[in-house]
């Protein structure tokens, strides 16, 4: 078996979305805040660019992916620009 870049680049992705989830159950990072959303999108972001890479195109994993990165785009945008409810803000 050949380790690619690809392959290292979607590993670290993994890493990036599981290491974010964990971080929020752990109270070490808040979804409302723009560091959570910002790590989803890049782990989505490199995962999908391995699944474009792989040989065999993955078409429900490459969709979750993009859905991935629009959820977390919003919620970045949301978190920057102050739009959530007065709840979020406290």
């Amino acid at each position: 078996m050949t380790v690619t870049w690809y392959d290292v680049l979607g590993l670290l992705g993994v890493a990036a979305v599981l290491g974010a989830y964990a971080g929020l159950m752990a109270r070490r990072l808040r979804g409302d805040r723009a560091m959570f959303p910002l790590i989803n999108l890049i782990g989505a972001a490199a995962i999908a660019t391995s699944l474009l890479y792989d040989q065999g195109l993955n078409l429900t994993a490459l969709i979750i992916q993009v859905v991935w990165m629009a959820i977390s785009g919003f919620g970045l945008y949301r978190s920057v620009a102050g739009t959530g409810s007065s709840e979020d803000r406290r």
